[in-house]
């Protein structure tokens, strides 16, 4: 819808909120609205009743946690996500916004296990393993972090985070350092690894590719 007819809209369906306060549809006509014009702070109020009215709308509560994330309120938004999972259960995305909104608000362990719930329904959401790597890199396990970047990496060799993650800054990917990516190669156990050092970049540069089972690590 163009703008200017969210615009011309917001006055009629104020007017009907007022006739009819608890018109679920008319509140949530006024919510679209104002969120098609970007005025998200004021579409929470509508929402809100809505969510009051009908307890079990899910789409209510999913509208109202990502305005309230557009409008920053992280916590809120964690609220009403959990709501709303509680109807479906399996929505990815759900799980993803809601495992941001942790990390938003320091939560680290919550938003680890939420990227968890999300790979027990999708184990190839590139998105979940990726994100996985940055929260075990705050929590500086390094070991996890690795392992998420394999993991990554086996689903998509050009991801962007996995590559990035891949410095020997950030992730002491050392000879002498914390964790060596040649020993998570062994443990992995069916994937080929090799590595090599671009020096001016402190870059690790990786080749991975899938073996048949039962192969063996071939390293470098």
């Amino acid at each position: 819808m163009p703008l200017g007819r969210y615009e011309e809209a917001i006055a009629p369906l104020s007017a009907a909120t007022q006739l009819k306060p608890n018109g679920a549809t008319v509140q949530y006509g006024l919510a679209t609205a104002y969120g098609g014009l970007g005025r998200y702070e004021e579409a929470i109020q509508p929402l809100l009743i809505v969510n009051r009215l009908v307890p079990n709308n899910a789409q209510a509560k999913l509208d109202l946690a990502m305005v309230y994330d557009l409008c920053k309120r992280h916590e809120d938004a964690i609220a009403k996500y959990k709501e709303y999972i509680e109807l479906n259960t399996n929505d990815v995305q759900a799980y993803l916004n809601l495992a941001a909104d942790y990390q938003m608000t320091y939560r680290i362990n919550e938003a680890i296990a939420t990227c968890k719930r999300v790979i027990e329904i999708d184990p190839n959401n590139i998105t979940a393993h990726a994100r996985l790597i940055g929260h075990y890199r705050l929590l500086r396990d390094y070991q996890s972090a690795a392992r998420s970047i394999i993991e990554a990496l086996r689903i998509d060799p050009e991801n962007v985070e996995a590559l990035e993650a891949l410095s020997l800054r950030s992730l002491r990917l050392t000879r002498g350092g914390q964790f060596c990516i040649h020993e998570l190669a062994k443990m992995c156990g069916v994937w080929y690894l090799s590595t090599r050092l671009r020096t001016s970049t402190y870059q690790l540069i990786v080749d991975i590719r899938p073996l048949k089972e039962g192969g063996r690590v071939k390293e470098h």
